[in-house]
């Protein structure tokens, strides 16, 4: 799985649309292999990006839960404290 795709669901507040059209980007970055398709493939690859994008925000749209929302600055704080430990010099 690619680190750069973040969790998006049940966050308060919620995956703004440049959130889930960045993920996208790197979900069809990663399929397809390009970081930037050539220029013969260039349509075919932004319009992969965003229907994945229109998908997303529909399931995200969708999903329920009984969860609280977690809160992104709390979420981001773990992340920092984790990526500390792990790069930490030894």
């Amino acid at each position: 799985m690619c680190r750069n795709i973040k969790t998006l669901f049940n966050f308060a507040p919620a995956a703004t649309d440049e959130e889930i059209y960045a993920a996208s980007l790197q979900f069809v970055r990663k399929l397809s292999g390009y970081n930037k398709p050539s220029k013969a493939n260039e349509v075919a690859f932004n319009r992969a990006v965003i229907r994945v994008a229109a998908v997303a925000r529909s399931l995200i749209d969708t999903l329920q839960t009984t969860a609280d929302p977690r809160d992104r600055e709390v979420e981001a704080a773990r992340a920092r404290a984790r990526a500390a430990e792990r790069f930490k010099a030894t």
